[in-house]
């Protein structure tokens, strides 16, 4: 029978598959697939065709073919066209915003300086709205990548609070920081990413809270030698959202509903780059609401452990431990944080719920052999303010002992520090207090010695640069001369004007500079060409001169390749005075 001569197959002729194009006489294409398999037939070998018409089948591999090409011409033209339009905007944004910066350098009455400050946060608003787009297309393009560097959680949250704090101020609301003292500070990751969450989801809860507090809570979840889970979560008193909506929350280009769009503007974009940036460090983020009360985003993340942690309690003088301090704020939640603080450092203090209160424990305490030594003292009270306070203590005894007062306020703007200090306040902490900056000036007040102070902070003209730098600009737009020539001007440098980069090249066969500012689209001659020449003709010489390229390219890949063109570093448009000098830093050059 045919099933024994299956068993008798030698191996001497191999199966096959073979795919053939037809074309029939009415030019009709056919595809049929000749499947050949050797099997014994009659004590010998022989050959079994079977012969499929799988013409649908290749058609439809056709189509999907096509369809991938189609999709991959198009991402490449999405990305071109994201490339250009990042360059063509931040190049007029490099304008606005770096020309404001430069205004408001100058003197300026309030209405102008107001004003100006309008301008240059309505431009700053617009670049974030850019890099939300060109991240949301990284991230779509599986192009986005993180970065692992040593960073200090502490500094990166501190950083993200700090311009944070003029919103609420703005709005009277509490910001409130809430990190346990046992989190540990130093870590491996991505911190300008890790900011970019906190800023989105921050920046999300003072927008719609209109009235009460935002607060943000750091926890350790779980702790081993070389990693930490972290949970962080935002609480807020705002509008809430209502549960059939929460699901919308984290779509691109989704607010909970249109209305919130309209009221309070946003592109919809914060959120969901939020949660691809969580999931991208092994994390996961979520949201609890509740209509009129208020929202809670919460998210954890797992981060590598790295040195022993910055803050340490070793850093209280051993003086201050003996000194008893009020603290004065109705704000429930900035009481338990102060004092859970001041009590994990060994410090005593009392607690105040109000002016009234304080005033009255004062005037109680005076009369005994214990008085208060330093006043943590809120300045927006209701019924009786900071100053209202320190003004009632005052008028009823001139010669009334004071504590030494740090007065902490949400509000930086408005505040005289002369009118301050009149009034008896020796310290400043604008919300939301930090620790570090808390103990160094709880130290300071401590110190009769005076080696506890700090330096104050340098202005920008006097950080640690060169005092005199010949500088040669490569910059074909009239609006970025003008801005970049006034930033390094403004710094005390001596700078040289091309307007492409054959007029560059051919000024350095003249004089020679210690730095180089260099556009990379520009017309005649590009940055990266004008960079070969050089390159090729220091050879010869034996000099290098500092190549920075300064351009609105900001894509993935856009940096290493000014870099791999022979530029030693990289800066995008809008260029600042912060970015001008870090820069200048980085590279270290000396006179």
């Amino acid at each position: 029978m045919l099933e024994d001569h299956f068993y008798k197959v030698e191996n001497t002729l191999h199966d096959r598959k073979t795919t053939t194009k037809i074309v029939t006489g009415s030019d009709t294409i056919k595809w049929i697939e000749i499947n050949t398999v050797s099997i014994g037939w009659d004590g010998g070998q022989a050959l079994l065709n079977f012969i499929s018409d799988v013409s649908k089948r290749k058609q439809a591999e056709e189509e999907i073919k096509q369809a991938r090409k189609l999709a991959e011409q198009a991402s490449r033209t999405k990305s071109e066209f994201l490339a250009n339009m990042s360059h063509e905007i931040r190049t007029p944004l490099n304008g606005i915003i770096g020309m404001t910066e430069l205004a408001l350098m100058g003197q300026l009455d309030a209405d102008q300086r107001e004003r100006i400050e309008a301008v240059k946060f309505s431009g700053e608003s617009l670049l974030d709205i850019i890099n939300d787009i060109l991240d949301l297309s990284k991230i779509e393009a599986r192009k986005l990548e993180l970065d692992a560097i040593t960073f200090s959680l502490r500094g990166v949250i501190e950083k993200v609070m700090r311009p944070l704090s003029t919103k609420t101020a703005r709005k009277n609301l509490e910001l409130i920081l809430d990190i346990d003292q046992q989190v540990h500070d130093n870590y491996i990751g991505d911190p300008v990413r890790l900011r970019q969450i906190l800023f989105n989801l921050l920046g999300n809860a003072i927008k719609f809270t209109e009235q009460g507090e935002v607060r943000l809570e750091v926890r350790t979840m779980e702790q081993q030698d070389e990693e930490a889970t972290l949970h962080f979560a935002i609480h807020d008193t705002g509008i809430g959202i209502a549960g059939d909506k929460l699901d919308n929350l984290f779509k691109s280009f989704s607010q909970a509903d249109s209305t919130t769009s309209r009221k309070f503007g946003g592109t919809g974009l914060g959120l969901a780059i939020s949660l691809s940036l969580v999931e991208m460090m092994n994390g996961h983020i979520d949201v609890s609401s509740q209509p009129g009360k208020g929202s809670t985003f919460s998210f954890v993340i797992r981060l590598l452990k790295t040195e022993p942690a910055r803050f340490s309690s070793n850093k209280v003088l051993p003086a201050l431990r003996q000194k008893k301090i009020l603290v004065v704020d109705d704000n429930d939640t900035n009481r338990k944080i102060l004092s859970g603080l001041l009590r994990h450092l060994g410090i005593q203090c009392e607690l105040a719920t109000n002016g009234m209160m304080a005033y009255d424990l004062l005037r109680q305490r005076q009369q005994t052999d214990a008085p208060f030594d330093i006043m943590l003292l809120d300045y927006h009270m209701p019924d009786l303010d900071g100053l209202q306070l320190l003004k009632k203590l005052r008028a009823g005894n001139p010669e009334f002992p004071m504590p030494k007062i740090v007065l902490l306020s949400s509000d930086d703007v408005t505040l005289s520090r002369s009118n301050l200090s009149m009034a008896g306040v020796e310290r400043v902490l604008i919300k939301p207090i930090f620790n570090n900056d808390l103990i160094r000036i709880l130290n300071e007040l401590t110190d009769t010695n005076g080696t506890a102070k700090t330096k104050p902070a340098n202005p920008v003209g006097h950080l640690n640069l060169p005092k005199e730098l010949k500088i040669l600009l490569v910059e074909d737009n009239l609006i970025n001369q003008k801005l970049a020539c006034g930033l390094l001007t403004n710094l005390g440098y001596d700078v040289t004007l091309a307007i492409h980069g054959g007029e560059a090249v051919a000024l350095l066969k003249e004089k020679t500079f210690d730095l180089i500012f260099m556009d990379i689209q520009m017309p005649e001659m590009d940055g990266f060409e004008a960079t070969s020449i050089i390159r090729s003709t220091e050879k010869e010489s034996g000099r290098h001169t500092p190549i920075v390229a300064m351009t609105a390219h900001a894509m993935k890949g856009d940096r290493e390749k000014c870099i791999d063109a022979g530029m030693d570093e990289y800066v995008t448009k809008p260029i600042s005075m912060k970015s001008v000098t870090e820069v200048i830093i980085k590279l270290a050059i000396k006179n």
